[in-house]
């Protein structure tokens, strides 16, 4: 299953076909919305830090990212898999999307990286991701 025609390259905004959903991305310069997405099936991530073209991709052993909530601390995509308790077909499914900068920003349907998140306290352009099929 992990091969690389899975991976999808994402150089705009748009909604992009993935094995077991969609993925749209929309860029946004105006008011911050008034409810903050927890991560699972929507994003928003700050616009200075997007690097095109991104990837969507399986994930990968030794894969790792900087979830939201934990201060700044790493952790690998398997270990939130396993903590997340999912079954072994649904972790074989798991995608991540990537930085044109090789970093991961979402753990697709599961985690944020805390590098790439919106500052509350000041407006600025973000680009809102959302995902939609099967985690």
């Amino acid at each position: 299953l992990k091969n690389s025609l899975l991976w999808v390259v994402i150089d705009q905004a748009g909604s992009y076909e993935l094995p077991q959903g969609q993925l749209s991305l929309t860029y946004d310069a105006g008011a911050l919305p008034p409810e903050w997405p927890d991560g699972g099936r929507e994003a928003l991530v700050s616009a200075e830090e997007l690097l095109f073209p991104l990837h969507c991709r399986p994930w990968a052993p030794g894969d790792f990212l900087y979830p939201l909530g934990m201060k700044g601390k790493r952790k690998k995509v398997q270990d939130i898999l396993t903590d997340s308790k999912i079954d072994r077909f649904a972790k074989d499914r798991a995608l991540v999307l990537e930085n044109g900068d090789g970093r991961i920003i979402w753990l697709i349907g599961y985690r944020l990286d805390e590098r790439f998140k919106l500052n509350k306290d000041n407006e600025q352009p973000f680009w809102r991701i959302t995902y939609s099929g099967i985690s």
